[in-house]
């Protein structure tokens, strides 16, 4: 892929023809969550060339050739109108249900998942999502696409 890196005033951008990838410090990964800095975020969106569509949150700037593919295909679950799109790997610990400070049962967990990375939004919807930021100015895009009526695809992650 050819990647062009933008204004340094943007650390944690880089844009690959019409995808734009984002990484720390601009987002953080917590308890199975991605959590974005709204406020750093939302001007650099606004300054972004018109033809970048997409946005994706990746742990490094420069993805693997793997990651690469794995981006290439989540973005055409967006063209089939998906806002969002997230890798997902089971969750494997235990989960029990406790009423009154007893374990009473477990959970089935085959439809439970954690959020990881990469993730893709759509640029609109996520222009959308980070203009009404939280109340610490960290925007969770999965939950909040999700609140929003939006549709979330999910693929299982490379690991």
């Amino acid at each position: 892929m050819d990647m062009i890196p933008i204004p340094p005033s943007s650390l944690g951008w880089r844009i690959v023809r019409r995808l734009a990838i984002v990484s720390p410090p601009r987002l953080s990964l917590q308890e199975g969550r991605v959590v974005l800095d709204s406020r750093a975020l939302l001007p650099d969106l606004e300054r972004l060339h018109p033809r970048v569509r997409e946005v994706a949150f990746s742990s490094d700037p420069a993805p693997s050739p793997r990651e690469e593919e794995m981006m290439r295909s989540m973005r055409t679950l967006l063209v089939k109108g998906a806002h969002a799109v997230a890798t997902v790997r089971p969750v494997s610990e235990a989960v029990k249900v406790v009423e009154d400070g007893w374990v009473v049962g477990s959970l089935d967990r085959t439809a439970l998942v954690s959020i990881t990375l990469p993730i893709i939004v759509d640029r609109s919807a996520l222009s959308r999502l980070l203009s009404v930021p939280g109340a610490n100015m960290t925007v969770d895009p999965i939950q909040e696409l999700i609140k929003a009526g939006g549709a979330v695809r999910v693929v299982s992650s490379l690991t």
